[in-house]
């Protein structure tokens, strides 16, 4: 019975220094005081809600046929990925995750485009987001199987109202 009363007990104070040092660590400057406990400060957990760099930017995916006779339609907006917000969206958005994913092809896209010499830009048609994309956009119903589609990734910084091209794809051939 004693020994199960010494092992609650510093158990107890073994995980309440732990919470307390996981407050004062999240703390303004707090960290600076754990840097002289070396590796056990890997213990303590990290927390970050808020990126260093948070997201300023909203992204958009447009689409364009080019028809059988070279005329190009407008570009037209996806709107699946910018719907409108209600307040059920506080708790439940299911759409989120595809604005989410939009967001994460851009940025790839974008960082393997970086990557890439000039002379081997045509490899990004290869990268799974631009193919994924790419399949997405094939695959509105709407399309005529003998023209050729395009699309464009936009991007609106949420410090300007001026919305500007991020991505521009080839036109590719329907099947």
């Amino acid at each position: 019975m004693e020994l199960d009363l010494i092992i609650s007990t510093i158990l107890i104070l073994l995980f309440s220094s732990w919470t307390i040092a996981t407050i004062i660590y999240h703390f303004p400057n707090g960290n600076k005081y754990f840097t002289k406990i070396g590796i056990l400060s890997f213990f303590i957990p990290q927390w970050n809600f808020f990126a260093p760099t948070p997201g300023t930017n909203d992204f958009y995916l447009l689409y364009r046929e080019k028809l059988s006779n070279d005329f190009c339609s407008s570009w037209v907006e996806v709107n699946s990925f910018n719907r409108k917000r209600n307040l059920i969206s506080i708790i439940w958005n299911p759409y989120k995750i595809e604005k989410k994913a939009l967001l994460d092809f851009a940025l790839e896209i974008n960082k393997e485009s970086k990557n890439i010499s000039k002379e081997n830009i045509n490899y990004v048609k290869l990268s799974m987001p631009y193919l994924l994309i790419l399949n997405y956009i094939s695959n509105l119903s709407h399309f005529s199987k003998n023209n050729t589609i395009q699309f464009m990734i936009m991007k609106k910084s949420s410090f300007s109202d001026s919305i500007d091209p991020f991505f521009i794809s080839g036109f590719h051939q329907l099947e």
